[in-house]
């Protein structure tokens, strides 16, 4: 894990809540390419408007290739900061916060703000309750 700072689960929901993990999307991202037959310019050759076409559509290739480069970085981020609020809190190694956050993850990320910080510290207070009874 790069990230030097530790953060709680707290402060990651906190962060997660400001829009800290979300990729900033740029217009092209959401653009469809143009069709080859797309006209920019009605004064234009036709040549000139499939150049224009060819050179359109790679921006918005290169915008949406970024969004999801930024994307998985974020979600690594987000990932990583999670696992590391495990071991740091609760003193799991980092094959156990990997397990905890895959586990809670797969079952509540789609109510990202409802239920899934809640069970991820549930889950983890559960588990050291029954680290504890050895």
């Amino acid at each position: 894990m790069a990230n030097s700072i530790i953060y709680t689960l707290e402060e990651i929901e906190q962060k997660w809540k400001n829009g800290d993990y979300k990729v900033k999307i740029n217009f092209l991202a959401n653009k469809k390419p143009y069709e080859s037959n797309h006209i920019f310019d009605d004064n234009q050759s036709v040549k000139w408007n499939k150049e224009q076409v060819a050179i359109e559509n790679e921006k918005i290739e290169k915008s949406k290739a970024e969004y999801r480069e930024d994307k998985i970085i974020l979600e690594g981020r987000f990932t990583n900061d999670i696992i590391a609020a495990l071991m740091n809190s609760y003193g799991f190694n980092f094959k156990q916060a990997q397990k905890i956050e895959n586990r809670v993850y797969s079952d509540h990320h789609h109510d990202m703000i409802n239920n899934y910080f809640f069970y991820l510290a549930d889950t983890a207070d559960f588990i050291n309750e029954i680290n504890k009874l050895k």
